[in-house]
This record gives structure tokens, C-alpha cells and sequence, in this order.
């Protein structure tokens, strides 16, 4: 999947976060072997794998965001 994501999207970072950064140490190893036999080499290189400091936080955050983003570019306050 992170392949085929880097190859449709060509981000310049990848970032795994919630549940899945517990496992940062057991995950990091697998992905890069499985990135850089799956993908060319400039691709390979041109990646970053993050992993979220934010823990179980990450989506809800993300999610939050998202929320306020949207409430202040459609509703304008004005001064009265």
C-alpha cells in the first residue's frame, strides 16, 4: 500500500501514526525493505518515513483540524 501510494502521489514524506507508532520499531525495518524492492531508486530516496509523536492522538486532531479549517473559511467574522 505505501507503494502504490508513492508511486500514484509521490509525497515527499510518509507519515504513520495512531496505534501503528508502537510498533515503530518493528515496522520501520519491513517497510524500507519492502519500499526500496518495490520501487525505483529515485523514488526510494526521494521518501521520508515518519512516524507521528502523537500517538492515539493523531486522528482526532487530524480530524479536528479539518473541522476548524472549514467553520473559519466559510464563516467570516466580522467586527460589529
Amino acid at each position: 500500500m505505501l507503494a502504490l501510494t508513492k508511486k500514484t502521489f509521490n509525497p515527499d514524506a510518509i507519515i504513520i501514526g495512531n496505534r501503528m507508532v508502537r510498533f515503530k520499531n518493528w515496522l520501520i525495518n519491513p517497510i524500507d525493505r519492502i519500499l526500496e524492492e518495490r520501487l525505483s531508486v529515485y523514488h526510494h530516496q526521494n521518501t521520508e518515513i515518519r512516524f507521528s509523536t502523537l500517538d492515539n492522538l493523531s486522528t482526532a486532531l487530524g480530524a479536528t483540524s479539518i473541522a476548524i479549517t472549514y467553520f473559519f473559511s466559510e464563516n467570516k467574522i466580522t467586527k460589529v
